[in-house]
C-alpha cells in the first residue's frame, strides 16, 4: 500500500461495510412493518369512507376522555340524517357518500376542543368531548346546525337530509361508554325514522329557513306568536307540524 492511501480492498473494511448495510437493511425492514402494522390498526378503528373513528375503540377513546374531564364535564352528542336512504335512491351511491363526507368534514372542522369525532352508524356521528360549561355544547351544536343549514339551503327538501341530534344527559356519571353509545344509537334511530307529515312536507323549505334564522340570530325574541308570523299560519297549526 503506497503512503498516505486507503486500501479500500482490504477484507475488514469490506466486511464492516457488508455488516452496515445488514443494518440499514434490517431498521429500513423493520420501519416498513411498524408502518404496515400501524396503518392494519388504523383501518380497524377509523371509518374508511369519511376517516372518522369508529365505535370499535369507542370505550377506549371513552376512558381516556372521562380521565382528561377531571377539570370538566364530559358530554356525548350524537347526530343523525334523516331521508339518506331517498337520496340514495334517487341520485345512487355516490351522492349518498359525498354527503355523509361532506357532514363528516362539517362536524370535524366545528370541534374546537380536541373532540372526538365518530361514524357511529349508516348516517349517524357522535362527538365525544369534555366542557367546562353547558354553553359550550350547546354553542357546538349550534355552530354545526348553522353550517349544515348554510350547506344545503339552496338544494331542493326532496335532495335535503334532515339533521337531528340528541345528548347522553350525565353521560360521565356512566362507568361503560359502550351503554352510553347504545343509548344515544337508540335516540338518534328513533328521531331519524319518523317520516316527515303531508302538512311537514309542504312547509319544509320555510321551516328550514326559519330554523337556519333562529340558529343565526338566537339573541332575538323566538316566541310562537313571532314564528307563526314569519310563517303566516296559526299557533296550533304551527305546534302540529313543528
Amino acid at each position: 500500500m503506497l503512503r498516505g492511501m486507503v486500501d479500500t480492498f482490504n477484507p475488514h473494511y469490506l466486511h464492516f461495510c457488508h455488516e452496515i448495510n445488514i443494518g440499514l437493511e434490517f431498521l429500513s425492514t423493520q420501519n416498513a412493518l411498524q408502518s404496515l402494522a400501524y396503518r392494519r390498526y388504523l383501518s380497524q378503528i377509523r371509518d374508511e369512507l369519511t376517516g372518522l373513528y369508529n365505535t370499535a375503540n369507542f370505550a377506549q377513546q371513552w376512558a381516556e376522555q372521562r380521565n382528561k374531564a377531571q377539570q370538566g364535564t364530559l358530554f356525548l352528542i350524537g347526530f343523525a340524517l334523516s331521508g339518506m336512504h331517498r337520496i340514495k335512491e334517487t341520485c345512487g351511491s355516490l351522492v349518498w357518500d359525498r354527503y355523509l363526507v361532506e357532514f363528516s368534514d362539517l362536524m370535524r372542522n366545528c370541534c374546537r376542543n380536541q373532540e372526538q369525532c365518530f361514524r357511529a352508524d349508516e348516517s349517524a356521528f357522535f362527538i365525544l368531548g369534555t366542557q367546562h360549561s353547558e354553553e359550550e355544547q350547546q354553542s357546538l351544536i349550534q355552530r354545526i346546525a348553522v353550517q349544515f343549514e348554510k350547506q344545503y339551503q339552496n338544494t331542493s327538501h326532496v335532495l335535503r337530509p334532515r339533521l337531528h341530534h340528541a345528548i347522553v344527559p350525565d353521560c360521565g356519571a356512566l362507568e361503560d361508554g359502550t351503554q352510553a353509545s347504545e343509548l344515544l344509537l337508540e335516540q338518534l334511530r328513533s328521531l331519524s325514522s319518523s317520516p316527515l307529515s303531508f302538512s311537514e312536507q309542504m312547509h319544509y323549505d320555510d321551516l328550514a329557513a326559519l330554523r337556519s334564522e333562529i340558529y343565526q340570530f338566537p339573541e332575538r325574541d323566538w316566541s310562537i306568536a313571532a314564528c307563526c308570523r314569519k310563517l303566516s299560519i296559526s299557533p296550533s297549526y304551527f305546534h302540529r307540524i313543528y
